[in-house]
């Protein structure tokens, strides 16, 4: 570019705090200038978000595996529970004599 149409151009003013100062001009995907901080702060609050959510995911996932593993115990529980009333409830053949 010619130092011309570099001096014509409007000054820069970022899209979210209109700033019109920064070290570096930065373009979003849609076209919005901001600036360096505007920038890093909106990349910050992304990854926390994303970060949050896989948290909430992996919360939600141990958790029913926690139910899943409760279920299993209460069910092998008393399944010995009913195995040990039958047969004490039907006369041993030894003793039918």
């Amino acid at each position: 570019m010619s130092a011309a149409a570099v001096l014509s151009r409007e000054p820069y003013l970022c899209a979210q705090c209109k700033t019109d100062f920064t070290c570096r001009w930065r373009e979003e995907k849609s076209g919005a200038i901001m600036c360096e901080n505007c920038m890093t702060t909106n990349q910050k609050k992304a990854l926390k978000v994303e970060h949050t959510s896989r948290l909430k995911a992996a919360f939600v996932k141990a958790l029913q595996q926690e139910q899943e593993i409760e279920q299993r115990l209460l069910q092998q529980g008393a399944a010995p529970a009913q195995a040990k009333a039958e047969p004490a409830a039907a006369p041993h053949p030894a003793l039918k004599q």
